[in-house]
């Protein structure tokens, strides 16, 4: 029964700790981007449209996440949200222009989608 209670008290740490880690990039944003959007090449209301895009991807995009991660599992679903949340946060650094900011935003909509259910699964 204790190597059981460990290795759920483990997957709860790490699974957390990659929503915690993935989350910095996200918080980043939120403080940087309305105070430089000229050097993203956006405007304020484009700004306003950036921070916003991954919650409206998350309505539409959580059933099929879960069938995905019915389907592939949480510990997968937590890895490649894991690689897709460093993936998105690197993107930001490289946007020029609302279309690689959008994408990345869609991409980090995915990915905040995914650590949700596989944390709280």
């Amino acid at each position: 029964m204790k190597k059981d209670e460990d290795r759920g008290w483990r997957a709860i740490v790490g699974s957390s700790s990659i929503m915690s880690l993935a989350l910095l990039g996200d918080a980043l944003l939120y403080a940087v981007l309305p105070a430089y959007a000229s050097d993203f090449g956006l405007t304020l209301p484009l700004v306003g449209v950036m921070l916003s895009a991954n919650r409206f991807v998350r309505v539409f995009a959580y059933g099929a996440i879960a069938r995905l991660a019915a389907g592939l599992g949480l510990r997968k679903l937590c890895i490649w949200a894991a690689v897709t949340a460093t993936v998105s946060t690197a993107a930001y650094s490289f946007a020029e222009g609302p279309a690689l900011m959008l994408g990345a935003r869609i991409l980090w909509g995915l990915t905040y989608a995914s650590l949700v259910l596989a944390t709280w699964s």
